[in-house]
């Protein structure tokens, strides 16, 4: 007998079952039908919004541009939006789903992402996307409309992606990074951010244009980093009237590399000894210090050959053991008063004699 104190996992009945793959069914075929042009049938005309509330008008871009679609109910009956769907990714909609009394209306909220290519920046683009309402029913319908409008461009970038191709070191300070822009909207002020940096805006050559001077902040870890400019322009209440964002992608290493980054073991014998050397070279040029070594098991073990400048070599002995295409080495260093562990992982391809996976 199941014990009443303990939750009972939800079964969908095969009514429910039937209605999910029939709600399925009908979001694929609407889904055909923006994507082919069609905005006739099946149309439901007791849904009912307003030319009006369908044009955007002149709007600056932005990835988050707030609109309100009224829906009206038309009919005397309750009519069941069961969901919606779009022509794009551009665009989420609050409610998922409702139902709109007899003669009465409601409203859903739209979120619109009108950020252009900034590789490909127009000062004035054509916004056009289509919205359709799946409609319940014994025979549901759909309803779709167009949502179509101007957007101006807010601000023009360069570089548009900001990539870094030098790498960053850990402990000293990072070069500054900065984007131009040219502001195409009247506004009371410029705000730039960035959640991974300190920005700071610098007026340009014309009364329109201005520099983002951006400081990665120093403690980042090492590793790849991707993170984003933001531009805002913003009015005299504190509103944001417009939103840019320039993408940043960089890499911060440690000061000390190395080489090889991993050792390769290839396919070995069992019991087999496998020798390499690797070795530890600063990346600046300035002396480190090595505290220990750890390596990850008693069949790796690690000898130091005599230190060049700035320089350490080791030679490591692996015994292959059935786990050595998973061990490693940790060196645990100092340099520039940080200290941190540079791991160096040991890659096999299995054992001969044995299936390799």
């Amino acid at each position: 007998m199941p014990d009443p104190t303990q939750p009972v996992a939800g079964r969908m009945s095969l009514f429910g079952k039937i209605s999910a793959l029939a709600f399925l069914a009908l979001c694929c075929g609407a889904a055909y039908c923006i994507g082919r042009g069609n905005l006739g049938s099946p149309d439901n005309e007791g849904l009912f919004v307003s030319p009006t509330a369908l044009n955007l008008g002149d709007v600056w871009e932005t990835n988050s541009h707030p609109w309100v679609l009224p829906l009206e109910n038309r009919t005397d009956a309750d009519l069941t939006i069961l969901g919606f769907c779009s022509s794009c990714n551009c665009m989420t909609i609050d409610p998922a789903s409702l139902v709109i009394a007899p003669r009465q209306s409601a409203t859903a909220k739209l979120n619109l992402n009108l950020s252009g290519d900034a590789r490909k920046p127009e000062l004035v683009r054509e916004f056009q996307s289509r919205i359709t309402a799946i409609i319940g029913g014994k025979r549901p319908t759909w309803q779709t409309w167009e949502i179509e409008g101007k957007v101006r461009l807010a601000f023009t970038v360069a570089p548009s992606t900001l990539q870094l191709a030098d790498e960053l070191i850990c402990g000293r300070k990072f070069p500054e990074q900065n984007v131009r822009a040219t502001a195409h909207l009247l506004t009371h002020s410029i705000r730039a951010s960035c959640s991974l940096a300190d920005v700071r805006v610098r007026p340009g050559s014309d009364s329109n244009k201005f520099v983002a001077e951006i400081n990665l902040q120093e403690t980042l870890p090492a590793g790849q980093h991707q993170t984003e400019l933001i531009l805002e322009g913003v009015e005299s209440d504190g509103s944001v009237r417009s939103k840019t964002r320039v993408p940043i992608h960089f890499a911060v290493v440690e000061p000390v590399m190395a080489i090889p980054s991993a050792i390769v073991a290839g396919v070995r014998r069992k019991d087999e000894v496998h020798e390499e050397t690797v070795v530890l070279t600063s990346r600046t040029g300035e002396p480190f210090t090595v505290v220990r070594v750890e390596p990850s098991s008693a069949n790796v073990s690690v000898e130091a050959i005599p230190e060049r400048m700035n320089e350490y070599r080791v030679r490591v002995m692996i015994k292959v053991d059935a786990h050595y295409q998973t061990h490693s080495i940790q060196f645990v260093l100092r340099a520039n008063g940080r200290t941190f562990t540079l791991p160096v992982p040991i890659r096999g391809l299995g054992q001969s004699g044995q299936s390799m996976d």
